[in-house]
Order: C-alpha cells, then structure tokens, then sequence
C-alpha cells in the first residue's frame, strides 16, 4: 500500500465514532490495536502493561480527552501512556490500544421547536451526507462496510449524529468523506 493510502485509510477508520471492538467504560472508549497520534500534552511509563491504567489516568484529568497506551517493547521496555487534548484520527495498529472521552447523548434534549438554526444545519449536514453516501454507491466504488458509521446510508442516523456532535467535528467529517471520495472514488463525468 502506498502512504496516501495508509493515510486516507486512517483517516476514514478514525471517523467511525464506534467499531465493533470498541467498549464503552465510565464514558471513555477503549480501542483495541489502534494508535491516536498527535495532540500529546503528558507522558509516562507504566510499571504494570495494562491499558486500562492509561484509560483510567485519562479519564481523572480534565484536560485529556483521549489516550493512547502503547504496549511493553514498543517504545521501551515498559508500557508508555499519552494523553491527549483532543482525539486525533485512529489509525489501525497492534502497537497499542487508544481510547477517547464519548459525549453521553441521552442527556442531550433534542433542539426545540424554534430552533429552526440547528434543525436547518443537521438537516444540510445528512442530506451532504447522503449525496457523499450515493456519489459512493452510485459510482459502484469500494463497498461500505457496516461498521463504518460516516457511510451509513440512513438519513435519520446523520441527521441525529448532528445532534450530539460540535459543529467543527461534523464538518470535518463532510470534508473527510469528500476527499475521500475526490481521490477514490471520483464524480464521473455525463456525455
């Protein structure tokens, strides 16, 4: 594979909010065989090679909002922990188990009948989801998995994705799937 596409390949796994191998504990995933890199503001050894001490130091600092704990023989011979500021895109890799703070949806009231700005903005967000979702399906590209969750082709899930998740995140994401589709899997041209 060549490093464009490791990296899209990263980038696109990254944005899956939830794998099938990913738990949920106490509010912060734990991510089997995935490495976060970037956004390191504190390192450390670990005397004992157990990811969940990472998870566990992640979670009683409030300014880590993900983790990445990187097995014994890796970076030295004991197992070393990141934390991180924000959640850096996942990439796929044995080296480690990373893991990132989850907003807790439930207690997010859904917008008010007068908010017209966040229903007028989650609607745009799914129907571009849903043209980037069918340029995907149309085009007769890559099949879509079922655990990738930014290629959902269900309207109704992107829309209420928007609902939990910031402005900057989602349009990062319509951006993701764009490029995406830009180097994969391009608009084909009407004769």
């Amino acid at each position: 594979m060549t490093v464009k596409v490791i990296y899209f390949a990263g980038i696109m796994f990254s944005l899956v909010l939830l794998t099938f191998q990913t738990q949920v504990i106490a509010d912060i995933t734990m991510e089997e065989n995935t490495d976060r890199p970037g956004q390191d503001y504190k390192t450390f050894e670990l005397d004992t090679p157990d990811p969940e001490l990472c998870r566990d130091a992640c979670a009683e600092d409030p300014n880590c909002q993900a983790y990445t704990y990187v097995k014994p023989g890796i970076q030295g011979a004991k197992a070393r922990c990141w934390l991180k500021t924000a959640a850096p895109p996942s990439q796929s890799n044995n080296c480690c188990v990373s893991g990132m703070k989850v907003a807790q949806t439930d207690t997010l009231a859904p917008p008010t009948k007068g908010d017209d700005s966040v229903n007028s903005y989650c609607k745009n967000y799914a129907d571009t989801a849903m043209k980037q979702i069918n340029q995907r399906i149309d085009n007769k590209c890559e099949p879509i998995d079922p655990s990738e969750e930014m290629w959902k082709p269900d309207y109704d899930h992107h829309y209420n994705h928007c609902l939990a998740v910031e402005e900057d995140i989602l349009d990062s994401i319509n951006m993701m799937r764009e490029q995406w589709l830009d180097v994969y899997c391009p608009k084909t041209e009407s004769k």
